[in-house]
């Protein structure tokens, strides 16, 4: 029974491979939240923009392309 054990069958390479794997993964995560807190803020610059005219007292009407015989499925 030699191979019974906690620290049997790999040992320092697998704890190496290991603690590589939780740097890697933490680092990749902290990148993400950074990410994704810059786009949130982004977004918000986005939607709070001075467009310059008041959009409050605007008409706005959707207008749909005509159809043509090309276009009409048969």
């Amino acid at each position: 029974m030699t191979n019974s054990g906690k620290g049997a069958g790999g040992g320092f390479r697998h704890g190496r491979l290991r603690s590589g794997l939780v740097i890697a993964e933490v680092a990749l995560s902290i990148m993400l939240l950074t990410g994704a807190g810059l786009m949130m803020r982004s977004f918000f610059t986005l939607t709070h923009v001075d467009l310059g005219f008041q959009s409050e007292r605007m008409l706005y009407a959707r207008v749909a392309p005509l159809q043509t015989a090309a276009m009409t499925p048969l």
